[in-house]
């Protein structure tokens, strides 16, 4: 009897998966919520990696006329977003909200996905957080030089007046 449970215990270990945990993926049409995350078939999920500033704290007016709308995370994503968005959950945060890498469809059937989280971070729209992706840091670098949304140096906010700033 004995032999036999350690039998089907290496089996079951044999099996492909096991052992392991998997990701989970989450597939379909979003709704983009007042804070920018997504709600997508009753799963809400948080761009991983980034913090975005709160609604209401980036008003800019410059040379080229901005106003507060221009810099709205939620409009700019709900103009993004025209498909179909497939997010693969990398964890749990402890709010209960799950973050996940967020991609679209390219363009044309030839361009890859765009991650949602990249994008915004290349529009100076988010900020990079310490765990976030390598590739983040380099595209937060490139806004900084185009000095594109918070990066434009006439407002960069606080710390405190960007999102959840407890995973900084």
């Amino acid at each position: 009897m004995r032999t036999l449970t350690l039998l089907a215990l290496l089996l079951l270990l044999a099996l492909p998966g096991a052992g392991q945990a998997q990701q989970k993926q989450v597939d379909g049409l979003a709704i983009v919520n007042d804070d920018g995350t997504l709600a997508i078939g009753g799963t809400r999920i948080r761009l991983y990696g980034i913090t975005i500033p709160k609604l209401g704290i980036l008003c800019i007016d410059d040379a080229r006329g901005r106003t507060c709308s221009d810099f709205n995370v939620k409009r700019m994503l709900e103009r993004k977003i025209t498909g179909f968005v497939h997010c693969q959950i990398v964890r749990q945060a402890s709010d209960g909200v799950a973050e996940g890498i967020c991609t679209i469809e390219g363009r044309d059937r030839f361009r890859p996905r765009q991650d949602l989280g990249a994008w915004l971070v290349n529009e100076g729209m988010a900020i990079a957080l310490r765990y976030a992706p390598p590739e983040y840091e380099a595209l937060q670098a490139v806004a900084q030089a185009r000095e594109v949304g918070v990066w434009s140096g006439l407002l960069v906010p606080e710390l405190n007046d960007w999102g959840d700033d407890s995973r900084f």
